[in-house]
């Protein structure tokens, strides 16, 4: 009896042995890890989590910007074309006072073929 026993405890330490030694087989297979590469990989993930929260204002404020900067540049345009039309409208009107004016002075002073006589006075006598 004493033989089976010292057979069945052999068995059981045996058994652990090789169970123990599958375990340290199964880890050496796997790597695991180191506890930097963990920390790290975990940081990482936590600032870009971070960094998305962070960016959804930013993303709203550039969108905002980008809409006043359109309607800068259009009100620019019509700034320039409105300038480009008054530098127009001031040009005509000095070239009209300009024609105007001769054709003003020979109807009220003189008409051309009457030798310096004054226009109201040669209409009265006629």
């Amino acid at each position: 009896m004493q033989n089976i026993a010292q057979q069945s405890d052999q068995e059981k330490e045996a058994n652990q042995q090789l169970q123990k030694k599958r375990q340290t087989w199964i880890q050496q297979k796997k790597p695991q890890p180191s506890d930097s590469l963990s920390k790290q990989h975990k940081y990482q993930q936590k600032h870009k989590a971070i960094a998305k929260q962070n960016l959804k204002p930013l993303k709203k404020e550039k969108e905002i910007l980008e809409n006043q900067n359109q309607m800068m540049q259009r009100t620019q345009k019509e700034l320039v074309k409105l300038n480009q039309q008054l530098k127009y409208q001031e040009s005509d009107q000095h070239q009209e006072l300009f024609y105007q004016s001769p054709i003003m002075f020979e109807s009220t002073k003189m008409c051309t073929g009457m030798n310096g006589v004054d226009f109201n006075s040669w209409l009265q006598q006629i």
